[in-house]
């Protein structure tokens, strides 16, 4: 009779959790990127339609850009305020 076998040896895997949390990091970047081209997008659409408005003596026109721009401000002010509140 011979000696037993010797178990198995296994290669430890890396944890799940580390793999859901890069993925989660990912869509996180990508959401957050894709939200500051946005913003910046909408704020140069508001400034170009805003100074039309201006040059054509249009009001109404110029109002629209103005709120544009504005509309545009409110992700910088939701992420200066989540920062502060996170610090």
């Amino acid at each position: 009779m011979g000696l037993p076998a010797p178990p198995p040896t296994t290669v430890a895997e890396p944890p799940a959790g580390r793999k859901v949390a890069r993925a989660a990091s990912v869509v996180v970047a990508a959401g957050a990127g894709t939200a500051v081209f946005a913003a910046l997008t909408a704020l140069l659409l508001g400034l170009f339609v805003l100074v039309a408005g201006l040059v054509e003596r249009r009001k109404r026109i110029a109002r629209l850009g103005l709120l544009a721009v504005v509309l545009s401000q409110t992700l910088w002010l939701a992420m200066w305020l989540t920062a502060a509140r996170c610090s």
